[in-house]
């Protein structure tokens, strides 16, 4: 009996001293650390880091979990993510950001020296709102042209116009074709015969200073005031017919 109390107390102090040996070398590293530590392994200790000491550290980093506080539960909750998308990210605020613009579309809006590259749509002002301008992958942009005002007309119709046949010849100086007109808006003379004439406005005219009309050709003349004559460059004669508004 004596001699297994023996063995007994024999085991149970070996057991103290190993324990003894381990703790006195765990304890003397804990020991040297200033602050708070962490474990590398059981016999390893590390100093934690700061923020401050920056990226591509091997020792003294704490395994942590991060953490984000719902002011609605009042409670803390674990961030979520996954391997492939990293954390995940719902941008929401409880009072809408507001977004203070500093220009006024208006314009000869001058060229900015501060544009973004951006995807915009096109808005016309109509004088009060903005609308969206139409058109189709077809014709483009629709256009309607209008005016606030009525646009200018230059073409004047006469209330009267005239219309006659005469006969030209060799004859020296011309013969009248159509007499002065203050009220003339155009011209149109036809040779109809089978010679070659020239027309011109004045009683001296020649072959050398007239406008030549071919045989079935016509001549127009805007807003010819004067007299109007007519001449053949050789004997014989042509019929020429004009209408005058």
């Amino acid at each position: 009996m004596k001699k297994k109390i023996a063995i007994w107390l024999s085991l149970i102090l070996f057991g103290v001293v190993i324990t003894l040996f381990s703790i006195i070398p765990l304890r003397s590293q804990v020991m040297e650390i200033a602050g708070l530590a962490v474990a590398e392994t059981d016999l390893i200790w590390n100093h934690l880091k700061d923020g401050a000491i920056g990226d591509a550290q091997l020792k003294g980093l704490a395994a942590s979990g991060g953490y984000m506080y719902d002011p609605i539960g009042a409670d803390w909750n674990r961030v979520r993510g996954d391997t492939t998308d990293g954390v995940w990210v719902n941008v929401k605020s409880t009072v809408a950001p507001t977004i203070a613009g500093t220009k006024t579309p208006s314009d000869a809006f001058a060229n900015p020296t501060d544009a973004l590259d951006t995807w915009s749509f096109t808005g016309l002002y109509n004088g009060t709102t903005w609308d969206r301008a139409r058109g189709d992958t077809t014709n483009g942009m629709w256009t309607n042209i209008k005016a606030s005002i009525d646009l200018p007309v230059h073409t004047t119709t006469s209330s009267t116009i005239t219309a006659d046949q005469v006969t030209v010849d060799d004859t020296g100086g011309g013969i009248l074709i159509i007499a002065a007109n203050a009220n003339r808006k155009s011209v149109i003379i036809r040779n109809l015969g089978a010679d070659d004439m020239y027309v011109g406005p004045t009683a001296t005219l020649t072959t050398a200073t007239g406008m030549l009309v071919k045989m079935d050709e016509s001549i127009v003349l805007d807003r010819t005031t004067a007299a109007i004559y007519g001449i053949t460059a050789a004997a014989g004669s042509t019929t020429v017919a004009y209408i005058e508004e």
